[in-house]
């Protein structure tokens, strides 16, 4: 039960953070203002930040919380730190 809390809490934050981290700058991509872009992705993260949370406690194993949330996470924010460098 401590693995699924902890992937809870600390992965579901990671993917909101992932999310927040790619959208920031697809939505500048998409022709948003850099505020708008962080604010809308920011907004995004926290909607799914608790959905996140309750699929983390619905799934069979918490390994696959753990690899779907942290590594979604992870990936997302190495996506977001991409656009970042090739932004034009």
């Amino acid at each position: 039960m401590a693995a699924r809390a902890t992937a809870a809490i600390f992965g579901a934050y990671g993917l909101a953070w992932g999310l927040a981290a790619f959208g920031a700058p697809l939505g500048v991509w998409s022709g948003l203002s850099p505020a708008d872009a962080v604010m809308l992705a920011s907004l995004i993260g926290l909607l799914v930040l608790p959905l996140a949370s309750l699929w983390a406690f619905a799934v069979p194993r918490a390994a696959v919380g753990w690899l779907a949330l942290g590594g979604g996470g992870a990936a997302l924010t190495l996506l977001g730190g991409l656009m970042r460098t090739a932004a034009p």
